[in-house]
């Protein structure tokens, strides 16, 4: 008999097992265990510091992302969904490090597969703080984005009680001693992934270790980085020829002397024998020394061989036109379309980076100054740099043509202006706020109460709640 199905339908609940292959919170996703997280760590590690090629397309993508603008874009054209979004930007702006050095923190998730970075907050309190500000207000703002070294995460946690598919942390090795006070005996420390921003690429399974842009080029290294020493090794031996030593009839061999025959003396003269300003031989009279030639596999096929493998790295990041001008073929059309996808490579992981950042840093951001709606801004960016500026401009001036873009909108303006690279300098309402001196009400007398502490009604708070934040959010109670 066919097995029963039930027949009531629940789509609130999930009947399926989801999620990766794992067992506790190690991870079996990845079936080499060279690549294996963590040990896939310092392949991947290897690749992007070693290779030219990889390393070259690797700060190609770096350098797009730098001279991309991030800029906040409010909710709505209302007031206050502008207050909202010059308060992220100024966020960003006041944080430890300067925006261009956390997305590099950030972009170390394409070569590992992901990159976890702690949120952590601070109180604005100026230069009076514990932790020093650029605005006086008394909100929280952000503080730095803190790249969790991947070497130094040992397992992710899961909710093996109530959902075995929930990741509600993971677990570091602290290997700093100053760490010691917020670690168990064993050294470790379990973070929380609500603090945690995780940026990965293709989370297939919601896998939090992602996967990757390297691995589908780690065969093709592989061989190549190989091939790239057994070349050298090649060109070093047979480079001069093989040395020989023809002795003449009646030398002494091994079996008759030893150490003193002969054929040992020619023996330690092959191998002494080097192509360097140091180099020669003293053969005794009636020997013959001679440079032989090697009929063993030509230079040129190994690089053949290392180019074939070099194309295929190439390929698996869609970064071919890398290739073009070095070997001397291709069209500037072929040229032009690679790098079309490259481009279009770009702007996905951007596009990934900034859901993330608005999904888990930015709510937090807003929650802990006492706002929980919806109506949050949201870090957007500008094309990044490349050739498809031209044909985006010309986009842009036939929408206009068609009346199809308002280009009094200022949030359309900013956005050119950041596509050509114009500074903006602060806008009018940016000015406004900042020097606008607030309009004076009349006190109302009061009757002083000794028993009252009023000290902390003296800050301003611009329409942000000023609830205590614990140490643990903040990191002001931590140590440096």
């Amino acid at each position: 008999m066919p097995e029963e199905i039930p027949n009531t339908l629940k789509p609130k609940v999930q009947m399926s097992v989801s999620g990766p292959n794992r067992f506790g919170g190690m991870l079996f996703e990845e079936f080499l265990p060279e690549l294996r997280f963590p040990a896939g760590i310092k392949v991947y590690n290897e690749m992007r510091k070693n290779s030219p090629i990889i390393g070259g397309f690797l700060r190609a993508i770096e350098a797009a992302f730098r001279s991309a603008k991030f800029t906040a874009v409010p909710w709505d054209d209302s007031d206050e969904a502008r207050d909202r979004a010059i308060f992220l930007e100024q966020c960003i702006d006041d944080m430890e490090r300067p925006w261009a050095d956390v997305l590099a923190d950030i972009l170390t998730f394409l070569p590992f597969g992901f990159a976890a970075l702690e949120m952590v907050y601070k109180s604005r309190k100026g230069s009076h703080g514990k932790v020093m500000s650029k605005h006086d207000d008394g909100r929280i703002g952000l503080k730095d984005l803190v790249l969790v070294p991947h070497n130094s995460i040992v397992e992710w946690i899961y909710d093996e009680e109530n959902d075995p598919n929930d990741l509600i942390g993971l677990k570091q090795m602290a290997i700093d001693i100053s760490f010691n006070s917020r670690t168990g005996d064993d050294g470790m420390v379990n973070i929380p992934m609500r603090k945690i921003m995780l940026v990965r690429v293709r989370p297939e399974k919601n896998s939090p270790e992602g996967e990757s842009i390297l691995r589908q080029c780690y065969r093709s290294w592989y061989f190549m980085n190989n091939l790239e020493v057994v070349e050298a090794i090649s060109l070093e031996r047979t480079g001069a020829g093989i040395p020989v030593v023809e002795l003449p009839e009646g030398a002494t061999s091994i079996g008759d002397e030893q150490a003193n025959s002969d054929e040992q003396r020619a023996r330690d003269i092959v191998a002494q024998v080097r192509v360097d300003e140091q180099g020669g031989v003293v053969v005794p009279h009636g020997w013959i020394f001679t440079l032989a030639s090697t009929t063993g596999l030509r230079p040129e096929l190994f690089d053949l061989a290392i180019k074939r493998h070099r194309s295929n790295i190439l390929i698996s990041v869609l970064a071919l036109f890398l290739e073009l001008g070095a070997s001397r073929v291709g069209s500037f059309a072929l040229a032009s379309v690679g790098r079309s996808h490259f481009e279009n490579a770009w702007e996905g992981w951007a596009s990934a980076t900034e859901d993330v950042f608005n999904k888990t840093v930015v709510p937090m951001l807003f929650k802990l100054n006492g706002i929980e709606d919806y109506k949050l801004p949201k870090l957007q960016h500008s094309a990044l740099a490349g050739q498809g500026l031209e044909t985006t401009m010309t986009s842009i001036l036939d929408l206009l043509k068609v009346g199809m873009i308002d280009k009094e909108d200022p949030i359309i303006k900013d956005h050119v202006k950041n596509l050509l690279g114009i500074p903006k300098g602060a806008t009018q309402k940016e000015l406004d706020a900042h020097y606008k001196e607030p309009e004076e009400e009349p006190e109302e007398e009061l009757e002083e109460d000794p028993n009252v502490d009023d000290a902390h009604l003296d800050a301003p708070t611009n329409g942000f709640k000023q609830d205590p934040i614990p140490e643990a959010v903040t990191g002001e109670g931590a140590s440096a």
